[in-house]
């Protein structure tokens, strides 16, 4: 399967190359990093990460500027991210 079935697949586009990039990362991200990785515009990744936020599946840490993680404790969020990587997603 390919990155695009993938994408197809899953639906929203913005919302994968976000968790991608954050899954990628190895410390938080900030949204002005997130936007540069990404190529999403900032309003776009604003309004994902507060989605992302209200379901739990990325956490906001309290620093200036603050900087975004995906939350490994639920488990949903491991097992998204082992999916992509086993099906090539993250090979870039």
């Amino acid at each position: 399967m390919s990155k695009e079935e993938l994408e197809v697949i899953l639906g929203r586009l913005m919302y994968l190359k976000v968790i991608k990039e954050l899954a990628k990362a190895e410390e938080p991200l900030t949204k002005y990093k997130i936007i540069m990785r990404t190529g999403l515009k900032a309003t776009d990744v604003n309004r994902i990460l507060k989605n992302l936020i209200k379901i739990n599946w990325v956490k906001e840490l309290d620093y200036t500027p603050r900087r975004y993680m995906l939350n490994f404790d639920k488990p949903l969020v491991k097992d998204f991210i082992n999916f992509l990587k086993k099906w090539g997603y993250f090979d870039d």
